[in-house]
């Protein structure tokens, strides 16, 4: 497991007895008065098979200085940094090909796993504060902190917006494996289903 939080990025192994042993990454400088907001697995854990998983190599970490910070899985070292935003970053989502966060300056952007330039942007009314990549990739879904949803569609790139979604902040979202539909959780108390095929 990983968490982040206030100055530090964390990794957990649950041991056979049933204890956690957690080990900080060492961030030098950049754990100074950094609050590290989201994380995301390159790959996600799409596999029971150690030999498919050992392809997992990187974790994507967001932070409110608008940063993302890349760490080896296997090592538990920080590789990289990038600065990719002006605001806090509250949401990320990775795959194999691309990044995509999601931030207070209201944007959704789409990154190349370099983060050298983003290829796709979508402006919202709110802070966008949760992301999700569909498993084929073709979609992007966001949802923000006064309730609307959005859907980018990547092979036409068309965007659309889904107003008062919710009546209250989306906090997390999840593409359901078997079934074409996302599951949203709100501060309003509800969890919906949304149809992926009506989205388009």
């Amino acid at each position: 497991m990983a968490s982040c939080g206030k100055e530090n990025i964390r990794f957990w192994r649950i041991k056979d007895n049933g204890s956690i042993r957690g080990s900080a990454v060492v961030l030098n400088h950049h754990a100074r008065n950094t609050i590290f907001t989201c994380l995301d697995f390159e790959y996600g854990l799409r596999s029971i098979d150690p030999k498919e998983n050992e392809a997992l190599k990187r974790l994507f970490v967001g932070s409110k200085h608008g940063m993302v910070f890349q760490v080896n899985y296997h090592t538990e070292s920080l590789e990289a940094t990038y600065q990719t935003n002006d605001a806090a970053i509250y949401s990320i989502s990775v795959n194999e090909a691309f990044c995509v966060t999601g931030s207070e300056d209201t944007y959704l952007r789409v990154w190349p796993l370099d983060f050298s330039e983003f290829f796709m942007e979508a402006k919202h009314e709110g802070t966008v504060g949760a992301v999700e990549i569909s498993p084929d990739g073709l979609k992007v879904v966001c949802g923000t902190l006064n309730g609307s949803l959005g859907v980018l569609d990547k092979s036409n790139q068309k965007y659309r917006t889904f107003l008062r979604s919710h009546t209250d902040q989306i906090l997390n979202m999840d593409f359901h494996l078997g079934k074409r539909i996302i599951i949203t959780v709100s501060k309003d108390k509800t969890i919906r289903l949304w149809d992926v095929s009506t989205m388009d």
